[in-house]
């Protein structure tokens, strides 16, 4: 029986009383029933389960199509904003300059979104200005629409309102903002529809904005790289310096026009290049270790160089510095070069502007010692022809007229000493030598009314430098101090020895360590302290204009300088002054040099050997000749070169020992009858002799072809001396 059918009879009959009978085939067909509901209801429940999974997976299926459709849609707009800020890119990479970048990007995005018009607006210094507007092909309405929020045709730079028009039916007017630079701004108006709103979302705007003003500052900031590198351009092909840069290697990096006319090339020509392809190899290697001193120390070099240029031969100062990389280490040598011949050349005939006004004041004192040795001259020379004298007085007024001769030249080599021109030639000095030697020559300079005062250290005192600078640089002292002493007064001269520690060093602008001062100090007007800021500035001067040059203190500070030393001076109103020169101290002295003595005659002879004699004053050339035939010479006689060649003609039978010869005669000089002689006698030795300056008759450049060279006025001695030097110099390069 059906569970449920059993459960209601237990409501309606008694438990434990019978069904009656009849009821029995009612039940089973009433159970059956029930049985077969359960069934039906089994299959219903089945059914509906089936149906329920199959609307769930139809709907499963279409969640995800929509999220694929979605991703899609997402894809599609984000491939479409990156195609977008691509063309804008490329828009902005085609911009010139910053003033054509929002044009060229206006009709991008206009077009990229979809917009009916746009335009675009600058905010420059001058409040804002229209830069651009763009209308789309299928809206020629739209321009009359801008024309009414702007009348007129665009004028770029031209201040406007830039404010958002009122947009017509059925558009929206969007903006998009791009932020440069505090207070630097654009503004991009679009009239777009719904849709076209929608493509200027915030996300896009705010990339869009970023790419724009990141192109802006590229493109300003290329432009102002252009401007800067035009700018240096412009001015070192305009400055007549010649600008250089060179790696570490020594490869020329950079070359201006001024620069490569140095080397007689275009500018293209000297760069990737070396100074050992563009010059001499001594030149080369001579700027090789300035560069390699600039860039070791780190310190910057003034340096002054010769230079030829084709056949001219020009004076360069060079100014070296260190040229440094990014991060700051050294990664070669920058350079500019100045042509500074002309201030050379004046320099020099200023500088002999002052010799020849110092000779001027000399003239005076020189005549008046000329004067008194002449008197001892011919006075002894009137008494030797009397009867009345013996031997031994002979004898004496033979030695008075030879020291008067020997005080003569002395005074004549002081002059020569002062007047001539010559090559910077450091050297070991005694200065002290130097000093005694010149003080006739300085108080004749001072003159009458002003007395010089030597005080030497006691101890000697030795120093490198050119002889003539060091005559140069006393010769300026003295005029400065005669200068300052229009009444007269003292003139102290003075040495000593200084040591100077780094901060005295610093001071006086030197390098710490031992110095040799020579003080210089007048008791005359002084000076104030604007003066003395001054004094050793180029052609600064307190005298009247035409009285002075203003390059003599200039002078001594420029040459003090160059030998590692300084120039210092302390003076007050009333005072007086006193300059002071330091010069590296040197321990060791100056090697003596093997002049030809005037010491006892050389006795011995060397025979009949024959000396070709070529002077043009009759009475030299008899003394000479005297001298050599005592020594057993024999000696031909010639005035001038021509006839020294004709001489030679004569006696071409007879071998010539030597060539005597004058340096300036007429006709033909010494060195050009050398040379010809030493065309058909490699090996004759020459001594060639003159009463000018080592620098008028090249000395050396004689030596170096070998000649002998002896300075008038000599000794008889110093004549057989030179001889035996000369001849003995044949034997060497014969042997």
């Amino acid at each position: 029986m059906h569970p449920l059918l059993s459960r209601q009879l237990r409501r309606h009959v008694p438990l434990g009383s019978a069904i009656p009978a009849g009821y029995e085939a009612l039940l089973e067909a009433v159970s059956a029933a029930y049985t077969q509901a359960d069934a039906d209801m089994a299959m219903v429940e089945q059914s509906l389960d089936a149906v329920s999974q199959e609307m769930l997976e139809r709907y499963v299926r279409l969640e995800a199509q929509k999220v694929h459709q979605a991703t899609l849609e997402a894809e599609k707009a984000r491939a479409e904003e990156v195609a977008l800020l691509a063309s804008v890119q490329l828009a902005a990479m085609r911009a010139s300059t910053p003033e054509l970048l929002l044009p060229e990007v206006l009709g991008v995005v206009a077009a990229g979104v979809g917009a009916r018009a746009a335009v675009a607006w600058v905010r420059g210094p001058d409040g804002w200005a229209l830069a651009h507007r763009w209308i789309g092909g299928d809206a020629p309405e739209l321009a009359q629409h801008w024309n009414g929020v702007v009348p007129g045709p665009v004028h770029p730079g031209v201040s406007y309102e830039a404010t958002a028009p009122t947009p017509p039916d059925g558009l929206q007017c969007r903006t998009l903002s791009v932020v440069d630079a505090p207070g630097d701004e654009a503004r991009l108006d679009f009239l777009v529809t719904e849709a076209g709103t929608e493509r200027l979302r915030d996300a896009f705007a705010v990339v869009l904005s970023r790419q724009l003003s990141a192109a802006m500052r590229e493109q300003r900031a290329e432009q102002a790289m252009h401007a800067q590198a035009e700018l240096l351009r412009a001015i070192g092909e305009g400055t007549p310096d010649g600008l250089t840069a060179k790696d570490a290697s020594g490869r020329y990096l950079l070359c201006n026009a001024a620069g490569a006319h140095l080397f007689a090339r275009h500018p293209d020509e000297v760069v990737g290049r070396t100074d050992d392809e563009l010059c001499d190899a001594e030149t080369a290697a001579c700027v090789a270790a300035e560069d390699r001193e600039v860039m070791s120390t780190g310190v910057p070099a003034v340096i002054e160089r010769k230079w030829r240029l084709g056949e001219a031969l020009r004076h360069l100062l060079v100014r070296k510095a260190p040229l440094r990389g990014r991060s700051g280490e050294i990664v070669g040598v920058m350079s500019v070069a100045s042509d500074v011949t002309e201030r050379v050349l004046m320099e020099q005939r200023l500088h002999g502007a002052q010799k020849m006004e110092a000779l001027g004041l000399m003239a005076g004192g020189v005549a008046h010692d000329f004067n008194n040795l002449l008197t001892v001259i011919s006075g002894n020379s009137a008494l030797l022809l009397t009867a009345s004298f013996t031997e031994d007085e002979r004898r004496q007024a033979a030695r008075e007229i030879g020291a008067a001769a020997d005080r003569a030249a002395a005074v004549v080599r002081q002059l020569l000493t002062f007047a001539r021109r010559r090559v910077v030639r450091p050297m070991v000095l005694d200065l002290h030598a130097i000093l005694r030697e010149r003080e006739p020559m300085l108080q004749r300079l001072l003159g009458e009314r002003v007395e010089l005062v030597l005080r030497l250290h006691p101890l000697a005192l030795h120093a490198r430098f050119d002889p003539s600078q060091f005559d140069q640089v006393l010769l300026n002292l003295m005029l400065n101090a005669r200068g300052a002493l229009p009444d007269g007064g003292i003139v102290r001269l003075e040495t000593d020895r200084v040591s100077l520690d780094d901060a005295q060093g610093a001071a006086v602008g030197t390098a710490p360590g031992a110095y040799v001062a020579l003080h210089v100090t007048d008791n005359g007007v002084g000076m104030d302290e604007a003066t003395r800021g001054r004094v050793f500035e180029p052609f600064f001067t307190t005298r009247p204009v035409g009285e002075g040059s203003g390059l003599g203190l200039s002078f001594v500070y420029g040459a003090v300088a160059q030998v590692g030393g300084a120039t210092c001076v302390e003076s007050a109103p009333g005072r007086g002054s006193t300059f002071t020169v330091l010069l590296p101290q040197l321990d060791a002295a100056p090697a003596a040099p093997s002049e030809p003595g005037r010491g006892a005659a050389e006795t011995s002879r060397v025979g009949t050997r024959t000396i070709l004699l070529v002077e043009d004053d009759g009475a030299v050339r008899a003394f000479a000749r005297h001298v050599l035939r005592l020594e057993g010479y024999l000696v031909l006689e010639a005035r001038n070169g021509e006839e020294a060649l004709r001489r030679a003609a004569e006696v071409s039978g007879t071998p010539i020992a030597l060539l005597l010869s004058d340096v300036m005669m007429p006709v033909m000089g010494g060195g050009a009858l050398a040379a010809a002689m030493r065309a058909h006698d490699p090996d004759l030795p020459v001594l060639l002799m003159s009463g000018y300056s080592d620098d008028d008759v090249a000395r050396g450049d004689l030596e170096r072809l070998g000649y002998v060279f002896l300075a008038k006025p000599f000794s008889p001695q110093a004549l057989v001396h030179a001889v035996r030097e000369a001849m003995a110099s044949r034997v060497r390069r014969v042997t």
